[in-house]
């Protein structure tokens, strides 16, 4: 079986199959494995955690079933042979990161863009609009360094690692930045989830700034105090459900606590259609500039 080796979130990836990653030259050693497994089809409809003998395993009805050991590798079951294009996806975002995650990483669910001044972190929930600002933001001349999952590197000042090679971006949020979504591929066939490629830029001048975006009746943006900015954070951790499983709740907080000795972090506000979204770009584009 050929091994494919890939490079994202820091980490050096050799799996069993084909990734929608960025592919390495194979120099240095994987630091996660991938490994397909038998095909499963989990009985639970969403994300299902639980700890089995030290694996953290993570089923999800319309990819499959995931195990992660404690040194971040995966075994993967897929839910039919060969594996779908959302499995593949499924796999090099969610599990990769939560592989990350298990490796002690802080990850958080953000989108981040380089600015010539820092790097720029958007956190929010779901349908927030960090996919579709930070889209914008990359079409504006603010390279895009990574979608949906943000690994940080904390070892000396902070910077969040390049990652996966796509956005997930819904058409009508195509329409608006003027992406044209014929030609792209969908997330899986049941979805209007388009996927955009692009280019992951790396991190140069390390994280700066950290936006919590947040819906109103305007556009506003506030700066937050440590105490308040601290459960946002918590708040939009990645899969938080893992960090309680596996117990990583102290050592979460720890980098939690260092992340935010070293950037600013906003609330930004913003009306729930796209109509704030020129506004968005150019507040953050100019603030995180300075």
């Amino acid at each position: 079986m050929n091994r494919h080796i890939y490079s994202c979130f820091g980490e050096t990836i050799r799996s069993d199959f084909h990734l929608n990653l960025t592919a390495s030259s194979g120099s240095a050693p994987a630091t996660i494995e991938i490994s397909a497994g038998e095909t499963a089809l989990p009985a639970h409809p969403e994300h299902a955690f639980e700890i089995q003998d030290d694996l953290l395993v993570v089923s999800y009805e319309q990819a499959g079933r995931f195990r992660i050991d404690a040194q971040g590798n995966i075994g993967a079951s897929p839910r039919s042979w060969p594996p779908s294009s959302f499995f593949r996806h499924f796999v090099a975002m969610n599990m990769v990161g939560l592989s990350c995650l298990r490796r002690g990483r802080l990850v958080l669910h953000g989108s981040a863009v380089a600015t010539p001044s820092g790097d720029a972190l958007l956190v929010g929930e779901s349908g927030a609009g960090k996919s579709t600002l930070s889209l914008a933001l990359h079409y504006q001349q603010f390279p895009l360094i990574c979608d949906d999952v943000a690994v940080m590197n904390l070892i000396q000042a902070p910077f969040v690692e390049h990652g996966v090679p796509y956005v997930k971006s819904w058409e009508d949020s195509l329409s608006v930045i003027g992406i044209p979504h014929a030609p792209l591929a969908y997330l899986s066939s049941s979805t209007l989830k388009c996927l955009v490629p692009f280019t992951p830029a790396s991190s140069e001048m390390g994280l700066k700034r950290i936006y919590v975006l947040e819906r109103g009746d305007a556009v506003r943006l506030e700066r937050l105090s440590f105490g308040e900015a601290f459960p946002k954070l918590i708040e939009h951790t990645f899969m938080p459900r893992g960090i309680d499983l596996l117990g990583l709740q102290a050592s979460h907080f720890q980098n939690l606590s260092r992340l935010l000795r070293h950037v600013s972090v906003f609330r930004l506000t913003r009306t729930a259609d796209f109509a704030s979204l020129e506004a968005c770009v150019r507040l953050v584009g100019n603030d995180a500039s300075t």
